[in-house]
């Protein structure tokens, strides 16, 4: 497993794959406080829930963001729908 996706000025940044197994790995939890360290930086990860239409069913995403700012988002995240989106009133009809 590569630990290492891309060079930056500030050194090198691990994928979102590589942080979320180590998130897991140390025992991370679903709820906060949801900080970890990968190698010499602390990372926070941020949890999305992103509900269904019916609002029955939910899915998740998670970004992270280390402590010298460094942001890595998913790369994959849930479609939008008119219940988690904010251009269609978040599905309650119209304004």
């Amino acid at each position: 497993m590569s630990y290492i996706t891309f060079m930056t000025n500030d050194g090198l940044i691990p994928t979102w794959r590589t942080l979320e197994d180590a998130f897991w790995a140390q025992g991370g939890k679903p709820r906060p406080p949801t900080t970890f360290a990968l190698g010499h930086l602390k990372w926070t990860r941020n949890a999305h829930r992103y509900p269904s239409n019916s609002g029955k069913t939910a899915k998740w995403s998670s970004s992270f963001t280390s402590e010298d700012g460094h942001i890595v988002e998913d790369p994959n995240p849930p479609l939008r729908n008119r219940r988690n989106d904010p251009d269609r009133n978040w599905g309650l009809g119209r304004e």
